[in-house]
């Protein structure tokens, strides 16, 4: 690892910290919490939770909705993920809710435009494969046998 490439690591790993200690926190509200006042004055746990930006997110001069950008977020973080567990070597199958919630989108997320720039020609997988190699396939790549 060149020392260049150390803060990039160390943000990646601060990030998962981060996340995993507010799913910690997370872990267990329940609709009566929502209620419970936050130290932030007038935020209660409902607006904190469920606070709705008031309008679109500009992306190169296009106006996207914050529910377009943060699934389009959640596809890539999944799908990278498992592209990094497949170059380490480790087989990391994606959650098949996951991969259903995600492969439900992809028609709204990637197009014939797309490829083959951004992604490979779908692959062809036999009747029943799992959720999870259905949507990796979508996207060009291999199943989750590694195949990439």
């Amino acid at each position: 690892m060149t020392s260049a490439m150390a803060p990039l690591l160390g943000g990646v790993d601060l990030l998962e910290r981060a996340i995993n200690y507010a799913l910690g926190a997370l872990h267990g509200v329940t609709g009566t919490d929502l209620a419970a006042p936050t130290p932030c004055v007038g935020w209660d746990l409902r607006a904190l939770l469920g606070r709705r930006p008031s309008r679109d997110v500009a992306v190169d001069d296009l106006a996207l909705t914050t529910g377009i950008v943060t699934t389009t977020g959640a596809l890539e973080v999944a799908v990278h993920g498992w592209d990094v567990a497949v170059a380490r070597g480790h087989r990391r199958p994606l959650p098949d809710a996951l991969a259903t919630d995600l492969l439900a989108l992809c028609p709204l997320l990637v197009s014939d435009i797309d490829r083959p720039v951004r992604f490979a020609a779908p692959i062809p997988l036999p009747r029943g494969a799992a959720a999870g190699d259905r949507l990796l396939a979508f996207l060009g790549r291999g199943t989750g046998e590694g195949a990439a």
